[in-house]
């Protein structure tokens, strides 16, 4: 019979499904493989017995931001990120105080943003704490966020934190520039958003959000008959099932950023009657 751990301290401090392939001698780690994978044998995991207490030396740390892309505002745009703490078995470790920082700025400063007020936040009975905060620019940046845990820990019970340290995570975050080129040749799709109807093109650093909806003109080019009139939700299921694609897009309006001059504009009439974008799927 395998016996979970329990609260009362009675039978195996854990059952942890690991990695290993071959016996551990239970020591310092308190693990013991009950089964690991032999030559030919196709096992993804073995099942190990641990007699380990939870530690906080051994725990880990990581953040995770809410979206790898977000579409800069001037008035500002908003981003949530979630610190997670847990032990060496994947348990949370539940008040944990947990900062979170970024290498953002808002537009036009040279300070960092403070996240969460600059303060060590604790996280739940999940081990988990979400941050909110905003960024002001329609500037294009690569963000890293950065959480970090200082534990203490005592090992013998005497009453003295002899096992200082800190534990720490980062992610990254893209923020676009939003509607920032009116065309493009042929830019690399990078992520999509087909309920909020943006798509997000270009590379680290520099990275573009193009909106659209269902008054632009949609293509897919096909290698058999080149570039095909499309609709709103077969251009969509492409963009959900394809890998790899570049996005051709020429906006079709009047004033702002772009402004067509007469020839061109004669020839976006007569070529997208009715339409404000064309979008064009390149393989």
């Amino acid at each position: 019979m395998i016996q979970a751990r329990q609260p009362n301290g009675n039978g195996p401090t854990a059952i942890h499904i690991g990695t290993a392939e071959s016996a551990a001698t239970p020591g310092t780690t308190g693990l013991v493989t009950v089964r690991a994978a032999a030559d030919n044998d196709d096992y993804s995991a073995a099942l190990v017995f641990s007699t380990e207490a939870s530690s906080r030396s051994a725990a880990t740390v990581s953040v995770k931001s809410a979206a790898d892309y977000v579409a800069a505002m001037t008035r500002g745009a908003s981003n949530r990120a979630t610190v997670t703490v847990a032990d060496q078995y994947g348990d949370p470790i539940a008040g944990a105080q947990v900062t979170l920082t970024t290498t953002l700025t808002h537009e036009g400063e040279t300070d960092v943003i403070v996240i969460g007020g600059g303060r060590a936040l604790a996280v739940g009975r999940d081990g988990t704490y979400t941050f909110g905060y905003t960024r002001r620019g329609a500037t294009a940046a690569t963000e890293t966020l950065t959480a970090s845990w200082t534990y203490t820990q005592d090992l013998n019970n005497d009453g003295t934190a002899d096992d200082p340290g800190t534990h720490s995570g980062e992610d990254t975050v893209e923020w676009a520039i939003a509607g920032a080129a009116a065309e493009s040749a042929g830019a690399q799709i990078v992520a999509f958003d087909t309920d909020t109807n943006t798509i997000f093109v270009g590379t680290a650093g520099s990275t573009v959000v193009v909106n659209y909806d269902s008054n632009d003109r949609f293509d897919i080019d096909r290698a058999d008959a080149g570039a095909v009139s499309s609709n709103y939700a077969a251009f969509e299921k492409e963009l959900s099932t394809a890998t790899g694609y570049t996005l051709e897009y020429l906006a079709i309006r009047f004033g702002g950023p772009c402004v067509p001059g007469r020839d061109q504009l004669r020839r976006l009439l007569r070529d997208h009657p009715g339409h404000r974008r064309r979008l064009l799927l390149l393989p």
